[in-house]
């Protein structure tokens, strides 16, 4: 017995003395050459894996810059270098939380209050144009800010090539404001014109330019010197360009000027980045200039929505936040042609992370705040897998194919859900395989009944049922994804226009030939009038021309082509689906005709029908793509 006594001793001992030397050699932010080493590793390795020309990462901790460091090249044929201080980068949708943060400014006056209907107080600042809402539910405030007011996507026309063709903030929402399509609050969809929408109450509420309030509300008292969301010609010079990887060649992309500036126009460097998130993690003042009083700040930072009460995360006023490694997070990622951006804050432990690149890929800044977050702040589980909990036997049910709630569901940008659609599906007895068309799997492991989570950062997901007790949505802290019918999937879609399209090519292809056949032959068949033959084989050449020319067009558009307008020669072939509309009648009729009088044999007349019906069978597909008039 005292042997054994003393070897537990002993043992208790040495964990204790080996945790003891673990923490002596823990890396801490305290040590700021390490941190630099360390993220210097890390973001040189993915910009040479991933080709990005150019980025730059702030690390601020307890209102101190532990690093603030450009890398690569802002102009890389120029060899023109990042430089934190100075290189402007473009923030994109991280501008929502600068957004937010002025809505708030004006929550705190009492000029504004997030539970206020959107609607009384577009009517209070006489603004010129009304949002029909189509729900019992008002859409509010704070449904514009965090992407709960249940608008439709539209990307179609929101930049200009030129600053002088950008419209008025607005004149700009008065005509292209998309529709309400959902029930507020029901869902989370990720809306840029909501946003745009709140920040045209900040306008109107002071009178004055957005960019102009912006400028002497927040980034004056901040210090922030070299920020700006009103565009001006010496800005230019100090912008880092943007690139696109293609092909695995690296090329440059069109600076473009957006129309919904409250939503992602906002340029800035790295030195403004960190007085911005030390603001922030200060709980609204910087130098003794505030921004925010600290009971606003707070009001601010707190969990205000989520999608289900089994979820850990959701939004604050204008953050994403949950948890990550154990801690609470706030952050918001921003994309915009040629950029990626994230702000990530550990409001609790005083620390901000700002990272951007002049590529819009997300690859950098996962890896800046996975990596940062494992080696300096662990999670203090040992592990989610410990929690596993196996499935009931129901949860093959929820395996299927989703798609992003946020889509055209109103416009022809719903063909971009074509070929964007989300694959869950069971692995083992405790485990889903979340896969898009891109991007590394993400495996989610159910660590409550009906709750699961990502092993890796601690992400939660759910899945939500209807009245009838089938899914209908799967739900992450910070998105949601619809469940497909079976016709809507692009395993049946892509393969049925597939069909059709050879089908029409048979037709298009063979019947010339069959003519000039029968002219020399003496087939005793009764022969159909001409005009049968010659009006379906133009339908069906019509429809092919269509598909065809549609799908190349998509393949070999610039996509900054549709930032700025529905380019002509698309909008030229939606001209094709309104002559298909009224021929598919006269199709029909041939078709019937041709069965009634017998004509041709068996075979020709089979293969006719089913051209015809290749032809008709084109109208629903097109309508339910959107593709029927001129939507967008």
């Amino acid at each position: 017995m005292f042997k054994q006594c003393l070897r537990a001793a002993i043992s208790i001992i040495a964990v204790f003395a080996a945790g003891i030397a673990q923490a002596q050699t823990a890396p801490t932010l305290a040590d700021t050459r390490d941190v630099e080493a360390f993220m210097d590793g890390v973001v040189s390795t993915v910009m040479r894996q991933r080709q990005i020309p150019g980025a730059v990462l702030v690390v601020v901790h307890n209102g101190a810059v532990l690093l603030n460091k450009g890398y690569g090249y802002a102009d890389r044929d120029k060899k023109t270098p990042v430089l934190p201080d100075r290189t402007l980068f473009r923030i994109a949708s991280v501008s929502k939380t600068v957004n937010a943060t002025a809505i708030m400014q004006f929550v705190e006056r009492g000029e504004f209050d997030l539970e206020t209907p959107a609607a009384e107080l577009l009517a209070k600042y006489n603004a010129a144009f009304v949002i029909p809402e189509h729900y019992a539910e008002p859409i509010r405030l704070i449904d514009l800010i965090n992407h709960t007011a249940g608008f439709d996507e539209r990307a179609i026309g929101m930049t200009r090539a030129g600053i002088n063709d950008v419209p008025a903030l607005g004149d700009y929402l008065a005509r292209r404001m998309p529709p309400q399509v959902m029930p507020p609050r029901e869902t989370m969809s990720y809306s840029n014109h909501g946003v745009a929408l709140s920040g045209y109450l900040v306008e109107l509420a002071a009178n004055q330019p957005y960019g102009s309030y912006i400028r002497d509300n927040i980034f004056g008292p901040l210090g922030m010197t070299h920020s700006a969301f009103a565009w001006a010609e010496s800005l230019a010079p100090d912008v880092a360009q943007g690139y696109e990887v293609a092909g695995g060649a690296v090329k440059p992309v069109p600076f473009d000027h957006i129309c919904i500036g409250p939503a992602g126009a906002m340029l800035s460097c790295g030195s403004d980045m960190a007085r911005y998130m030390i603001a922030h993690l200060q709980k609204g003042q910087l130098d003794g200039a505030r921004i925010l009083n600290e009971s606003t700040a707070i009001e601010m930072h707190r969990l205000h929505y989520k999608q289900d009460d089994r979820l850990n995360g959701g939004m604050a006023v204008g953050f994403f936040t949950g948890m990550r490694n154990g801690r609470r997070m706030l952050e918001h990622g921003g994309d915009f042609n040629g950029f990626a951006s994230e702000l990530f804050l550990l409001p609790d432990d005083g620390v901000g992370i700002f990272a951007s690149c002049n590529v819009d890929d997300g690859a950098l800044r996962s890896a800046i705040v996975r990596q940062f977050m494992d080696r300096y702040f662990p999670s203090p589980e040992p592990a989610v897998a410990q929690k596993e909990i196996p499935f009931q036997a129901d949860a093959v049910s929820l395996a299927g194919v989703y798609r992003s709630n946020r889509y055209g569901r109103r416009s022809i940008e719903k063909l971009i859900t074509l070929m964007a659609q989300i694959n869950v599906r069971l692995d083992g007895d405790h485990e889903f395989v979340v896969a898009g068309a891109s991007g590394e799997p993400v495996r989610f492991v159910q660590t409550k009944q009906g709750q699961f989570a990502d092993p890796r950062t601690g992400s939660t997901m759910v899945f939500r049922t209807g009245a009838d007790g089938d899914v209908t949505h799967m739900l992450l802290d910070g998105a949601a994804f619809e469940r497909l019918k079976w016709y809507e999937t692009s395993k049946w879609q892509l393969p049925y226009i597939a069909a059709s399209i050879l089908l029409l090519l048979s037709a298009v292809m063979y019947w010339p030939v069959a003519a000039l056949r029968r002219r020399a032959s003496s087939d005793a068949a009764p022969d159909a009038p001409a005009h049968y033959r010659v009006t379906t084989w133009f339908i069906a050449a019509l429809s092919l021309f269509l598909l065809v020319m549609f799908a190349w067009n998509m393949l070999n558009l610039n996509e900054w082509e549709f930032a700025f307008e529905m380019p002509m020669r698309i909008a030229l072939l939606l001209c094709i689906p309104l002559v298909l509309i009224p021929a598919a009648a006269l199709l029909a009729w041939n078709a019937l005709a041709v069965w009634w009088h017998g004509y041709w044999r068996v075979g020709a007349r089979i293969h006719y029908t089913l051209v015809i019906a290749a032809c008709i069978g084109l109208l629903p597909f097109l309508h339910f793509w959107n593709m029927l008039g001129f939507n967008w």
